[in-house]
Formats: structure tokens, sequence, C-alpha cells
């Protein structure tokens, strides 16, 4: 007899790495506009930068190690959604 098939049976740790900084970065999102309402707008403009920096390392990360996915790209657009469609607008109202 012979074993069945799957396709991409075993994955590494390593392939989730991008979506780790992804999810990273919303948090950063999120605790920029936590941030932002607190009134400390100096750190929320930081976190905001560094989402932007990390949302350019997960994309490349994620090419490299060839772990490119439909659920990456769909987490990716609700990072960016967030941290730049929400919390930048939001920092900027709140000052």
């Amino acid at each position: 007899m012979t074993e069945p098939v799957t396709p991409q049976s075993e994955f590494s740790l390593f392939q989730l790495l991008p979506n780790a900084l992804t999810i990273l970065a919303i948090c950063a999102g999120l605790t920029a506009i936590r941030l932002g309402v607190q009134g400390d707008y100096v750190l929320s403009v930081l976190l905001i930068i560094g989402a932007g920096i990390i949302d350019g390392i997960d994309g490349r990360l994620a090419r490299l190690l060839g772990s490119s996915s439909k659920m990456g790209a769909e987490l990716d657009s609700l990072a960016d959604f967030l941290n730049f469609g929400v919390a930048a607008p939001l920092t900027l109202y709140f000052w």
C-alpha cells in the first residue's frame, strides 16, 4: 500500500513568521489608536511609522520564504486599512 499524497502536508514554523509580523503591525495600530485617544500623540505617530516599517518587512519576508497565501494577503490588507486608514486619521483628529 502506498501512503496518500497530501499537498504540502508539512510546513515550517518560519512560514508563519510573515503573518506574525502582520499581527504585530495590527497590534501597533490598535495601540496607536489607544494612545491617540489618551493624548500621547508622539508615541502614537511612532507606532504608526513602526507599523509601516513592519508592513514593508512582512511582504518581503513572505516572498523570500515562499509562504505567500490568500489569507496572508487578506490579513495584510486588514493591517493596511487599520494602520493607515483608521489609526493615522484618528490620531490627527484627536490632535
